[in-house]
């Protein structure tokens, strides 16, 4: 069957990418994953492979060593399916991380741990004043020390005021000024994403109840709607009272918990999911 063919068969079989090369050997040896995602940026990656391989005479080893395309640092990729079939990207960043796990009477395992691309933002703490920038403007700066393109959406805060990072990680400084003006972040290839929260919607997946949907639980707190803001005060310089009022929009949290999805029967590969129309 040629590539461009219809497909006949829809696989949701995960595929690897590691350093910009397909290793297909590596997806027979998964045992399972876990792709977690939250507020402030950083999706991180715990991916987990049968540790054995086939030798030439026969017999079975190791898969990981000097040769093994699983290196600290390298980049890796993964896919709810195959890549050149136009498979959703479920993760793509760098590993930071392995473990070895050896266990009585079941092969070994190999655990390998991953962040995304605001891995090196967490790495150095710096202190520096941004001098009257907006929000956007410091942002910007930020994406460029590490070759990053900013993507800075409406609504983000535009006034222009003096910003101190105080002996703190670049992650951890835009995560508090973002939190600071009802912002958030995140890394989307080499491109750095910054919105209001509940305002960009993000990339949306279909999901129907007794087919690709298995059990989710959705939780509304009227405690948590608001309708309108109100803001009651006076000018200090001329005395007048200030009464404004603005309707507030729909930014209010709305929380999916112990979502289940289905990809193909007997699958050992299995992700954690959680939904916040907030973010």
């Amino acid at each position: 069957m040629a590539l461009d063919d219809p497909q006949s068969l829809l696989s949701f079989v995960p595929t690897l990418e590691i350093g910009g090369m397909d290793y297909p050997s590596i997806a027979p040896n998964l045992e399972r994953f876990r792709v977690v995602e939250g507020p402030g940026g950083m999706t991180s990656l715990e991916l987990v492979v049968i540790d054995a391989a086939g030798a030439a005479d026969g017999t079975v080893t190791f898969a990981s060593g000097s040769g093994s395309p699983l290196d600290l640092g390298a980049g890796i990729r993964l896919f709810a399916g195959p890549a050149e079939r136009g498979a959703a990207e479920i993760f793509d960043g760098q590993i930071t991380g392995l473990e070895a796990e050896i266990r009585e009477n079941a092969p070994p395992l190999l655990t390998v741990l991953a962040e995304d691309r605001l891995f090196p933002l967490r790495r150095k703490r710096k202190t520096r004043l941004f001098e009257q920038q907006a929000l956007g403007d410091v942002v910007k700066a930020v994406a460029g020390d590490y070759s990053l393109t900013p993507e800075v959406r409406d609504g983000v805060d535009t006034v222009a005021r003096d910003w101190l990072q105080t002996d703190e990680t670049d992650l951890a400084f835009l995560r508090r000024i973002l939190d600071r003006f009802d912002c958030d972040m995140q890394i989307v290839a080499a491109k750095l994403q910054v919105g209001r929260k509940g305002k960009d919607r993000r990339t949306l997946v279909p999901l129907q109840a007794g087919s690709t949907l298995l059990a989710c639980r959705v939780t509304a707190d009227i405690s948590e709607q608001v309708s309108e803001i109100r803001i009651a005060s006076f000018d200090p310089k001329s005395g007048d009272a200030v009464n404004e009022t603005k309707p507030a929009g729909a930014t209010a949290p709305v929380r999916a918990k112990a979502a289940r999805t289905r990809s193909r029967p007997n699958s050992r590969a299995s992700a954690s999911i959680s939904a916040d129309s907030g973010r």
